[in-house]
């Protein structure tokens, strides 16, 4: 049973001390990127138009929410 728990020891030892050090920080980067991701995704769909061609011509939303004073200024 000792060599087991040694076995163990020195597996997750090394694991620890090598691996550790770059993935903890990844793994953290990844974690805030997923849980952003669909807040961003989602807001850029509110300024996107529609159809195909809706990257290049972008919705009314746009422009409320990008240039508030512009557009108030504007009277649209």
């Amino acid at each position: 049973m000792q060599s087991i728990i040694a076995l163990h020891a020195r597996i997750f030892g090394a694991l620890e001390t090598r691996v550790a050090p770059a993935a903890l920080p990844t793994l953290a980067r990844g974690l805030v990127v997923a849980t952003l991701f669909a807040y961003y995704w989602n807001s850029g769909l509110t300024k996107t138009g529609d159809g195909a061609l809706g990257l290049i011509r972008l919705d009314t939303g746009a422009y409320i929410q990008i240039l508030p004073r512009l557009f108030d200024a504007g009277g649209l």
